[in-house]
């Protein structure tokens, strides 16, 4: 399983769906205590949860990341996501918990994920906030993420659509169609 060193004695550390879970499922509501999120799931019938769990097994071979933050033998923080496509890579739920925050420590854990998920192939990287997150927003921005949307979500509201792109030339077709970069040569043999 994967550990990457952050700096100091934080560490990204791979752990299995059973280590995780109850860990974020204690945790979570701590940390997003302010927010108002509706669980949509409670609205679902037995055949439509039966469905989804249907639809969860056709897709179990996607790759997944579980992944706590430490401080030496103490969990700070943690980070999950899953392949939603061939190429793409969704940061899913990372958080830091209070006390260890205003450290640095997100933003060394984007970059540790964005390098660590080069090595796997991933040619993109998502991940949606809360439209009122502006210090995340602004941490992954710094880190080389692109607004590439945005979204109103029944369960969360709105929310800011973030992207990363390995690839220059995707890069470069981005800003092209944002219409902050005229076409070079390059990019106009694909247009």
């Amino acid at each position: 399983m994967m550990e990457i060193k952050l700096f100091d004695d934080y560490v990204l550390r791979e752990v299995s769906p059973q280590e995780f879970g109850p860990f974020f499922r204690e945790q979570r509501p701590r940390l997003f205590a302010e927010g108002v999120h509706i669980h949509v799931e409670e609205w679902m019938t037995e055949d439509e949860k039966n469905l989804l769990k249907d639809l969860a097994e056709r897709i179990k071979d996607a790759y997944l990341l579980r992944a706590f933050i430490m401080k030496g033998d103490t969990i700070v923080g943690w980070h999950m996501g899953r392949q939603t496509d061939m190429d793409t890579y969704y940061m899913a739920n990372t958080a830091v918990l209070p006390e260890y925050r205003g450290r640095g420590i997100y933003s060394e854990m984007v970059v540790a994920v964005i390098e660590y998920l080069r090595g796997k192939g991933f040619q993109k990287l998502t991940s949606r906030h809360l439209a009122s997150n502006n210090l995340i927003l602004t941490l992954k921005l710094r880190a080389g993420f692109q607004i590439t949307g945005m979204e109103v979500d029944e369960r969360f509201g709105i929310l800011v659509c973030l992207s990363y792109l390995y690839n220059e030339k995707r890069r470069d077709a981005y800003r092209f169609r944002i219409g902050t970069k005229r076409p070079d040569d390059e990019l106009k043999k694909f247009l």
